[in-house]
């Protein structure tokens, strides 16, 4: 299968005064979805976006709406972002005791159920249940500020992942965090094709 690569620009970047009409310019630009991340103040020190910031922005874009929940109890909130109008929903695995019947909640609400692990969490703690997941999303910055580095000794994870999915015949991963000019998303690339099995 070739390999593609999508771009989700989250919303975090956007001027909020506009976020609906920041959203209908991206994807008039071409971007296939964008990420509305998350935070509670808890799991993450900073607080943003509930259930209806989706919802409105399902009202100004068709675009694919990925909820990114940076929060404890995710499990409490699936529900409700699934009737605002997200088509993903990922949760952290750190904040899930048993990840898998939480993959499955999500999925029984027709909704693509994807997981997130932080820098610091070894790919090791998703791989059982890579088979459950639609997608898997590598931070590459630590969660919660926008405007950091791209941390490159994630891509030492993002190869493992990779190797991990072509066996399985998996599809979909993806790294969150900050990318500039796409030198990031091309280096990842280009080094996860060279992974060797």
């Amino acid at each position: 299968m070739k390999q593609r690569i999508s771009i989700e620009p989250s919303i975090l970047s956007a001027d909020f005064a506009r976020l609906g009409q920041q959203a209908k310019e991206a994807e008039d630009a071409g971007v296939e979805g964008i990420q509305v991340d998350v935070m509670d103040g808890h799991f993450v020190p900073n607080l943003t976006f509930g259930p209806g910031v989706i919802k409105a922005l399902r009202k100004s874009v068709s675009l694919f709406l990925d909820a990114h929940l940076m929060i404890d109890n995710p499990h409490s909130f699936l529900e409700e972002f699934a009737r605002s109008g997200a088509n993903r929903i990922i949760v952290h695995e750190e904040v899930c005791k048993d990840l898998a019947p939480v993959l499955q909640m999500i999925k029984k609400l027709n909704v693509e159920a994807g997981v997130a692990i932080n820098p610091e969490t070894p790919v090791t703690t998703v791989e059982r249940v890579l088979d459950a997941a639609d997608c898997v999303q590598v931070m590459t910055v630590h969660p919660g500020f926008a405007g950091q580095r791209f941390m490159e000794d994630q891509l030492t994870k993002i190869r493992r992942l990779r190797r991990e999915i072509d066996q399985r015949h998996i599809w979909r991963y993806s790294l969150g965090g900050r990318v500039k000019r796409l030198q990031p998303i091309s280096l990842c690339c280009s080094k996860c094709r060279g992974v060797e099995k």
